[in-house]
């Protein structure tokens, strides 16, 4: 804890990735009702549409990691953030019947894959900051800290995404919210360029 009171940039990291872990539980939530219940497309076609983010997640990371190589570039972040807006809104389009509605189940799919891909931009910095920012012997409780933070903020998914799905008909106005809380880390969220260190 005084690690992270200390160092400003680390403990908003931390912040940052938690919101994104948040995010991606509501996320995961919403795209199963947005395909069973809003679509009516079935379990093995809604499980598709959830699959094409992990598709997408894993070419985001390798690229990531392929942009990167020995910088930890935040830059990315706000690239990863901006393409999480677009496709949160795309998605919220798609549901209120922005497309034509044969076309909808396809384009969910190109969408959720813009998705991962650029939630594998947005995370690969913060994961990689965090694991390499703390001293050798406070680099356990880091990762431990980590993981209980970005835990809580998945369990407060499960909570946000039930009150959005009692208050929002359709459940596609849930992306447009998810949207809208990503938004000013898009705009605001700026940390320095950093070198990876041992």
């Amino acid at each position: 804890w005084q690690m992270l009171v200390g160092d400003r940039t680390l403990f908003g990291v931390l912040l940052i990735s938690s919101l994104f872990w948040f995010l991606g539980g509501v996320l995961l939530q919403t795209v199963n009702a947005f395909g069973k219940n809003q679509l009516e497309i079935g379990d093995s076609r809604t499980s598709i549409l959830s699959a094409s983010i992990g598709f997408g997640i894993a070419a985001g990371c390798a690229l990531a990691g392929k942009i990167s190589r020995s910088r930890i570039r935040f830059g990315l972040v706000t690239v990863g953030s901006w393409g999480l807006v677009f496709g949160l809104c795309c998605l919220a389009g798609l549901g209120l019947g922005v497309f034509e509605s044969r076309h909808v189940e396809w384009l969910a799919w190109f969408v959720l894959i813009e998705l991962g891909l650029s939630a594998g931009l947005f995370v690969v910095p913060l994961q990689v900051f965090m694991q390499t920012r703390p001293p050798a012997e406070q680099k356990g409780r880091m990762i431990g800290a980590m993981n209980l933070i970005n835990w809580i903020a998945i369990l407060a998914a499960s909570g946000f995404y039930a009150l959005c799905a009692v208050l929002l008909n359709p459940v596609s106005w849930t992306f447009g919210v998810l949207a809208v809380l990503l938004l000013p880390v898009a705009i605001f969220y700026r940390p320095a360029r950093q070198n990876k260190s041992s």
